[in-house]
C-alpha cells in the first residue's frame, strides 16, 4: 500500500530471513521506495547495504550518495556519518574542510551535545582541521551546558577542567578548572559529591584532598616503574596529565619521588623530558610513546610529521604497535600523504611474520 515504515520493516525481515526468505536485493529494493518518502533510516540502511556489498555490489560512493541526501536535509546524524567519510577517504576524496564543515553542521543543531563535544575534540587534537584550542573551549562549553538526553557530557566538563589547569585556549585559573571537575565529579556514576570549598592557600588543595583517589596513590607500580625510566610508564603519567587533566603530578625525583606533587608544574625529573630522551637515545618503546605525544600534543607541539618519524624509527626496530600507528597515519593522511597502498604494504608485512591481528 505504499507505507515507507511498512517498507522499512518488511526490507529488515527479507535482510534477516524473518518470516520471508532471506533476500537482501529484496530489502534494497523496499528501502529505496521508503528512503523515496523521506524514511531516515531506510537511508542509513542504504548506505549498509552499499558499504558491505548486500544485495547489491559494493559501491562506497553509491554508500555516501544516500546518506548525503539525508544530510542535505538537516539530519545530524548523517551529517556526523558525511563527516567521517571525508575524513578517511571513504567513498569521496579525502578532505578536512569537509570534514569540519559537516560535522559543525551538527554540532550547531542545539539538541546534540554528542556532536558540539566531538566538534571540541576535532580542534582540541588539530583533526583534520587546524588545532584550536580556543574553539575547543567554545564547543566543549556549549556541550556541557545542555542538559537531558545521550551525550557524553562528563567528557566535556573534564576537557574543560584541564583546559583551565593547563591554559589551554583560556587563561590559567586553578579554580574553574576544579569547578570543572566538580560538576563532573558529581554527575559522574560514582554519584560523588564535591561542593566549592573555601579559598585555600594554594587553589589546588581542597581539590586534591578530596579528590586523591582519581590519580591513585603514590604506592601505584606505575609510579615506580616511571622512576625505574619505564617508557610505557612514563607516558601514562603524561597522559594522566594532558589527556585526563589531573590537576595533580607525580613527582619523580627528589625530594618528591613517588608522592602526588600538586602545583602548576611538574616536579622533579618531568616524565615528558625524561621520555622524549629515551627516544632520542634510540630506545624503540619510548619511540613509539614519544610518537604519541608528538601526534596528541602532549608537553610538546602536536607534530604529525614528526610522530610519523619516531613511530617509524620504532617499527624498524621491529616494535609492533608503532608499526600500527604507522600504517594509521597513511589511512588517515596525518603527517603523510594519504597512501593506502602504503597502508596495505605496511600491514602486510605484519601479517608476513604471523601477527593474527595484521
Amino acid at each position: 500500500m505504499g507505507d515507507p515504515e511498512g517498507q522499512y520493516q518488511l526490507g529488515l525481515l527479507h535482510l534477516d530471513g524473518f518470516g520471508v526468505p532471506l533476500n537482501p536485493a529484496e530489502t534494497v529494493r523496499l528501502h529505496r521506495l521508503a528512503a523515496a518518502q523521506g524514511h531516515r533510516l531506510a537511508h542509513f540502511s542504504l548506505r549498509d547495504r552499499y558499504l558491505y556489498g548486500e544485495g547489491v555490489p559494493h559501491d562506497a560512493a553509491e554508500a555516501v550518495r544516500w546518506i548525503r541526501a539525508l544530510a542535505e536535509r538537516g539530519d545530524a546524524g548523517a551529517q556526523s556519518s558525511l563527516s567521517f567519510y571525508y575524513l578517511i577517504g571513504r567513498g569521496v576524496e579525502q578532505s578536512g574542510a569537509e570534514s569540519a564543515r559537516w560535522m559543525r553542521l551538527a554540532a550547531e543543531q542545539n539538541s546534540s551535545r554528542f556532536y558540539k563535544y566531538y566538534l571540541g575534540r576535532k580542534y582540541f587534537w588539530g583533526e583534520s582541521i587546524e588545532q584550536d584550542h580556543a574553539e575547543a573551549v567554545r564547543w566543549f562549553k556549549a556541550a556541557a551546558a545542555l542538559d537531558g538526553g545521550y551525550a557524553p557530557i562528563i567528557p566535556a566538563e573534564r576537557q574543560l577542567a584541564l583546559m583551565y589547569r593547563m591554559g589551554f585556549g583560556v587563561a590559567q585559573n586553578h579554580l574553574q578548572a576544579e569547578y570543572w571537575y566538580c560538576r563532573a565529579v558529581s554527575s559522574g556514576s560514582d554519584n560523588l559529591s564535591c561542593m566549592p570549598s573555601p579559598p585555600a592557600p594554594n587553589p589546588n588543595r581542597s581539590l586534591h584532598d578530596r579528590r586523591i583517589g582519581w590519580a591513585g596513590s603514590s604506592s601505584n607500580p606505575r609510579v615506580a616503574d616511571a622512576q625505574q625510566g619505564d617508557p610505557a610508564a612514563l607516558y601514562w603519567l603524561v597522559s594522566s596529565y594532558y589527556r585526563d587533566g589531573y590537576i595533580w603530578g607525580y613527582g619523580l625525583g627528589p625530594p618528591d619521588a613517588g608522592k602526588i606533587v600538586v602545583h602548576p608544574e611538574w616536579s622533579g625529573d618531568q616524565p615528558d623530558v625524561r621520555l622524549l630522551a629515551l627516544a632520542e637515545a634510540g630506545d624503540p618503546e619510548a619511540q613509539y610513546y614519544a610518537g604519541l605525544m608528538h601526534a596528541n600534543g602532549y608537553g610538546v607541539p602536536q607534530n604529525h610529521a614528526e610522530a610519523v618519524r619516531l613511530y617509524r624509527a620504532a617499527a624498524e626496530q621491529g616494535h609492533e604497535n608503532a608499526h600500527f600507528e604507522l600504517r594509521l597515519a597513511y589511512i588517515y593522511g596525518r603527517g603523510v600523504p594519504q597512501d593506502t597502498a602504503e597502508y596495505v604494504r605496511l600491514v602486510r608485512v605484519l601479517a608476513d611474520k604471523g601477527i593474527a591481528r595484521a
